[in-house]
């Protein structure tokens, strides 16, 4: 059985900003803000043998996913995912609230963060030309 998997992570994120000052200060600043930003994830878990293999793509790029568990009996799931150009992996886990898997991920060059997902078991031929 295949299935889509479409979420979102959140993670503390600092950016920079340019804004005019008051009329007395004159001129332009440079400030730093800092802010809870959310990117969304999106992609397909395959049956391969004995477990299940997985890609994703979200702003920072495609990853592969490993480690792949899902008990919906035990309302846990967890994955590994590496992206394709960088060495680091990123571990994921999850609880099933509801419909929607509530938990988060931890990586040594990401930190620690939330994410939220749905899972929707999928058509083979979602994966084939349509007839014309």
């Amino acid at each position: 059985m295949v299935r889509s998997i479409h979420g979102f992570f959140f993670q503390e994120r600092l950016s920079f900003d340019v804004r005019h000052r008051a009329e007395v200060d004159g001129g332009v600043g440079v400030i730093i803000q800092s802010g809870l930003m959310r990117d969304m994830f999106a992609g397909f878990i395959f049956p391969r043998e004995l477990d299940l293999i997985g890609r994703m793509a979200d702003p920072c790029g495609e990853s592969e996913l490993s480690n792949i568990m899902i008990s919906v009996a035990r309302k846990e799931m967890s994955f590994t995912k590496k992206y394709l150009k960088r060495a680091d992996t990123i571990d994921y886990s999850f609880k099933l609230v509801g419909e929607i898997w509530v938990g988060g991920y931890e990586g040594n060059a990401v930190g620690a963060g939330g994410a939220t997902c749905i899972i929707t078991e999928v058509p083979d031929k979602l994966f084939l030309p349509p007839n014309r």
